[in-house]
């Protein structure tokens, strides 16, 4: 896990193995606000939304690799649901023992898998980002950079000035 000190003020590329071409696509594609998401922003996430009120909210899941379901990517979307619609749903302890059960969740709790420590699913879990991030496409010399503008946890003033952006 990256220390706030060690990349604050510098540039971060995001890699995933499915969800950075998927924004890609959707930020070429779609006229909509697209905001990306994980148990860390949940809570910044379902302020944003409940403020702005969207007619239609599309929760998509890609899994590894677009391919391979990824249960954690599941339970997230069913989290978001449950709590926008306000109906029972798993509560965060729940669904960290429904991903411990998971075979490819596994490898976190696998010693002779240091490459994925356990401190980092727990990291997964944790809420600490108090913002989401409107996402806007741009190329540098033929390479796509999403940039994104915080729109949760500014004033009003900043977040105008973030939608013209």
């Amino acid at each position: 896990a990256a220390e706030p000190d060690l990349i604050r003020g510098k540039r971060a590329i995001m890699s995933t193995s499915a969800g950075t071409k998927v924004l890609l696509a959707a930020l070429q594609q779609e006229d909509s606000p697209v905001i990306t998401g994980s148990f860390v922003n949940s809570q910044a996430i379902l302020r944003y939304i409940r403020g702005e009120r969207p007619a239609v909210i599309t929760l998509a899941t890609f899994g590894f690799g677009g391919g391979v379901s990824a249960i954690e990517d599941l339970l997230f979307a069913e989290y978001i649901k449950a709590q926008l619609l306000g109906t029972d749903g798993s509560s965060i302890a729940e669904i960290i023992e429904r991903c411990k059960q998971d075979p490819i969740v596994a490898r976190f709790f696998d010693p002779s898998q240091p490459e994925y420590p356990e401190e980092d699913f727990a990291l997964c879990f944790e809420y600490r980002v108090p913002c989401i991030a409107k996402a806007s496409l741009r190329y540098e010399d033929e390479i796509a950079i999403a940039h994104l503008q915080p729109l949760v946890g500014q004033t009003s003033e900043q977040r105008r000035h973030a939608a013209m952006l």
